[in-house]
């Protein structure tokens, strides 16, 4: 005998309410549970937009350049990507980032963006130095490029017998005033101005010479010399490599030639100094034989009529531009107006 079925059951059957069952799971308020029909797994809001069934970047996204499917904003590209100048798309910075010289390529901020490679790469022998801000590989090593020379160079000033750098100090801020940075000054004190020896001075100024280079980032000075300073100086620049760092080569007043005085007593007191100045004494006659004047560099002699403590033919150098001033003492050359211009303007000539 078949069963009886409730009237109610029949009924509930037959017209489903609409209030869902116990149980039933409700869609949450998460956006992609209502994507557009089509794409499964659902487009990420706002970044993607449905397309024939699969999910692209929508409008002002676009793909990160490492990975498909990952949309960021127009412009933006993940680490170690780069949008090329002129470009949209992001492809890696090595691409179009060529690092031909001995950097590692570190990044993309609108620009290539390098630091100095370490000893494991290729090329060893790297340098931390800040001047070295890019280097070039040859025969395996990094080496600096080239520095450029600038107009206006940094000045080494050094003074003569009993001086200091004050004597220069007039000098130095008529410099400053047309335009060399104050940086780019730097001045000689000798350890014994009396009585030090030229040939240590000298040794001493070479060092200066690449202190000075070092910090200003240049690869030439000029050097301005007083006096006996000249001598002390002019060794550097003939004997100690000199002639590859210095641009101008200027003297004040200088004993290019030495002094007779000292030649007929050439132990007096016993220092080296009264030796070095005689005028044929053996460093004065090294330094004038040939070539006086060596290298690329300008040489210039600066020197007045009325100067008291240097003879004229002393400070006369031959293959230098000797400049004369007329009625200009020995000290007074150090403060003249026209000495000044003119060593404004040679320290103005053009890099060799």
């Amino acid at each position: 005998m078949r069963r009886a079925v409730p009237v109610l059951a029949l009924l509930l059957a037959a017209c489903p309410v609409d209030e869902a069952p116990p149980d039933a799971q409700l869609p949450d308020d998460d956006d992609s549970a209502w994507a557009e029909p089509g794409c499964d797994p659902p487009c990420a809001p706002d970044s993607e937009a449905c397309v024939d069934d699969t999910c692209v970047c929508a409008d002002g996204y676009h793909d990160d350049g490492r990975q498909a499917g990952i949309c960021v904003p127009e412009g933006v590209c993940a680490d170690g990507w780069g949008i090329p100048e002129g470009e949209a798309d992001c492809v890696p910075i090595e691409d179009f980032c060529s690092d031909e010289t001995c950097h590692l390529l570190v990044g993309w901020d609108g620009e290539c963006l390098y630091e100095v490679s370490d000893d494991l790469t290729p090329c060893e022998g790297t340098s931390p130095d800040p001047c070295d801000t890019e280097f070039v590989c040859q025969a395996g090593a990094c080496v600096p490029a080239p520095r450029t020379c600038s107009p206006l160079r940094p000045v080494l000033f050094v003074h003569g017998v009993n001086g200091s750098s004050a004597d220069f100090e007039a000098l130095a801020a008529r410099l400053v005033a047309d335009g060399w940075p104050m940086e780019f000054l730097f001045f000689f004190d000798a350890e014994d101005p009396s009585w030090g020896c030229n040939m240590d001075n000298a040794a001493v100024i070479d060092l200066l010479a690449d202190q000075v280079m070092d910090q200003t980032c240049e690869p030439r000075i000029d050097l301005v010399a007083h006096s006996m300073g000249t001598l002390s100086s002019r060794w550097f620049v003939k004997n100690l490599g000199g002639t590859e760092l210095v641009n101008v080569y200027a003297t004040i007043g200088g004993m290019h030639h030495g002094l007779l005085s000292p030649c007929f007593a050439p132990d007096f007191l016993g220092v080296c100094v009264w030796q070095e100045i005689c005028e044929w004494g053996d460093m004065v006659t090294q330094l004038n034989e040939p070539p006086a004047t060596p290298g690329e560099l300008a040489w210039v002699s600066i020197y007045g009529t009325a100067d008291e403590t240097i003879p004229n033919d002393s400070s006369h150098l031959e293959g230098a531009e000797n400049i004369v001033i007329e009625g200009a003492t020995h000290v007074g050359l150090l403060d003249h107006d026209e000495a000044y211009a003119e060593l404004r303007r040679v320290l103005e000539y053009p890099c060799w």
